[in-house]
């Protein structure tokens, strides 16, 4: 089941479907009309094992869905959804800045800020 905000039953399709890589956006200022967690399988290509895990989606206005399981970004949507809820405005004057870091274990991992639009 989804938690998201102004996604269409289309877009959660195509979220779970055909979404693209968050790491595409990393650094652009993107716009975006709804934001969802959706909790579904997935492949671990290093190892073939599949697990179930929280996956967080952005939608741009212009309708391309893009995913990550990063912990941050998961945690960031879900903080990120009563915020719209509560002023859906919030969708129209800022941009979605995706950014990375790595961690002292050196893992990558993957956030994302709101920067005036």
């Amino acid at each position: 089941m989804a938690n998201s905000f102004n996604l269409s039953p289309v877009d959660l399709f195509n979220c779970t479907n055909s979404s693209a890589n968050i790491k595409e956006i990393i650094g652009t200022p993107t716009a975006f009309k709804g934001v969802g967690i959706v909790e579904q399988d997935v492949l671990d290509r290093a190892t073939g094992e599949v697990s179930r895990k929280e996956v967080a989606y952005i939608v741009t206005k212009e309708g391309t869905a893009y995913g990550c399981i990063s912990a941050l970004m998961v945690e960031g949507v879900k903080n990120l959804i009563p915020l719209l809820e509560a002023d859906a405005s919030v969708a129209d004057n800022y941009k979605m800045l995706v950014q990375k870091g790595e961690s002292n274990a050196k893992r990558e991992y993957i956030y994302f800020t709101l920067v005036s639009a």
